[in-house]
């Protein structure tokens, strides 16, 4: 299935990010304020790589985000010859001024975690959803014929990423059944900022799905009827 991203098939997981790793990236002072190559340069120096604990990881797809406590440089990881089992991840590495150029106030590699491979499916930030930034990144894989993806939405706040929600956004079992199958696929399609955003559903079975904010997490309204048969 295309463009699929959530290694790990639990889902509505609002759990918060990791802390921050502030050895496991180089960093070196960048000479220019105000632009991405600066940003990237003061977060990687020269070398926008970085070792996990079973691969060697490749960054890339960098977007800087001026967030209203300052910039952060979110940068998608793809791993290098990776197994099926490994993740992709989108880093969030909040930098200061200093001078004319950064320096890194700290740094959260794995603010998300997600795809198969070695790659995340797709991500973006959104504007629309709370307050703050929020990068969505979607993810998933194919287990013996069944497909499943998943949504990932991470607020970039002062004190670090924090994920507000994580739900189920595609499945499909066609490459395990002789018939039609099932296949679904959901995007977001309706925001009230700062209260909830709707899931819209489409495919063998077309359905909305219903996210409201409640203490500062999302959660889905309705019940089991209003989510996807996991893989």
């Amino acid at each position: 299935m295309a463009a699929l991203a959530a290694c790990n098939p639990q889902s509505d997981d609002n759990s918060t990010a990791p802390e921050p790793d502030n050895a496991a990236l180089a960093n070196a002072a960048a000479p220019v304020p105000g632009n991405l190559d600066a940003a990237v340069q003061a977060a990687f120096g020269g070398d926008a790589t970085y070792d996990g604990k079973n691969d060697h990881y490749v960054l890339s797809h960098h977007k800087l985000v001026a967030a209203p406590f300052g910039p952060v440089l979110v940068s998608e990881g793809t791993a290098q010859d990776a197994a099926h089992a490994s993740a992709g991840f989108i880093s969030a590495i909040y930098l200061k001024q200093d001078g004319d150029g950064y320096t890194v106030a700290h740094r959260y590699p794995h603010a998300i975690e997600t795809g198969s491979f070695g790659e995340v499916g797709e991500w973006k930030i959104r504007d629309d959803l709370l307050d703050l930034p929020v990068i969505e990144a979607k993810g998933g894989g194919t287990w013996q014929g069944y497909s499943c993806g998943y949504t990932d939405l991470v607020e970039l706040t002062p004190q670090g990423p924090l994920t507000v929600a994580r739900f189920q956004n595609a499945y499909s079992n066609k490459g395990a059944v002789t018939d039609d199958g099932t296949n679904i696929t959901g995007t977001i399609a309706q925001v009230t900022p700062g209260q909830a955003f709707t899931v819209h559903f489409t495919g063998s079975r077309s359905f909305d799905a219903t996210y409201k904010l409640i203490n500062g997490k999302y959660a889905l309204q309705g019940g089991d009827a209003h989510r996807l048969d996991g893989c």
